[in-house]
């Protein structure tokens, strides 16, 4: 039996998301100024009364899609594993890729996004992503689209990537206040929980090279097939 508290909750999470949902179909809006055709059929109607109120003019238009822009980039680096972060690098990438007034814009997001994604699996869906963009250009590109990837930290360490625990440590805070029996058991604890942190960490390490390994694959891949151009 779902409790009252449990179905509140539960609505709040499913409204809240839909909004957002549809927040972020409205900035793809004024960033393409067309309606995306992954847009649900409930929400054209509200998109369709924006494209008549959007003005006309080409600065207007620009002004839109520069604060839309700036909107995404935000959300995805400072947020990029919320909901619907697919749609947010898809944006991105198609500003970057595309001759577009917001690239140098996309490029210092991308840039900032590779640098503070520690762990990379939202830099592998970057990556993904911006293959298929170029392979769909034939890989003629202009240099600013590959400016963010000397940001990727394909070369260090990985273990720089996992956040430590900082726990602070009680035996030592407590232990004039501690009995000899409870300074043995305190000593086990902190042998446990310190074994379990560097087994943990030891896995986190092991994942976290094999996204960066995945990711220089396409780094490579990309960097070839303009090679084979010239």
């Amino acid at each position: 039996m779902v409790s009252k508290e449990v179905k509140q909750a539960r609505t709040f999470e499913s409204t809240f998301l839909s909004f957002y949902q549809l927040y972020l179909n409205i900035l793809q809006f004024y960033l393409t100024h067309k309606i995306p055709k992954s847009v649900p059929a409930k929400t054209r109607p509200i998109l369709s009364q924006l494209s008549n109120g959007v003005s006309t003019s080409s600065e207007g238009r620009k002004e839109l899609s520069t604060v839309s822009i700036q909107c995404v980039c935000e959300l995805l680096v400072e947020k990029p594993y919320f909901n619907f972060s697919s749609n947010l690098v898809n944006m991105v990438v198609g500003q970057l890729a595309n001759e577009t007034p917001n690239r140098r814009t996309a490029r210092d997001c991308l840039a900032k996004l590779f640098q503070t994604d520690l762990v990379g699996e939202i830099s592998y869906e970057v990556m993904r992503r911006l293959a298929d963009v170029v392979k769909k250009k034939n890989y003629k590109l202009s240099p600013i689209v590959l400016q963010p990837l000397l940001h990727l930290p394909l070369g260090q360490d990985a273990s720089g990537a996992l956040t430590s625990s900082n726990v602070t440590d009680d035996y030592h805070r407590r232990k004039f206040g501690m009995s000899r029996k409870e300074k043995k058991i305190s000593k086990m604890k902190r042998k446990v929980e310190r074994d379990t942190r560097e087994t943990r960490a030891g896995e986190s390490r092991t994942y976290v090279s094999q996204v960066r390994s995945r990711i220089a694959n396409i780094v490579f891949s990309i960097y070839l097939h303009i090679l084979k151009l010239e």
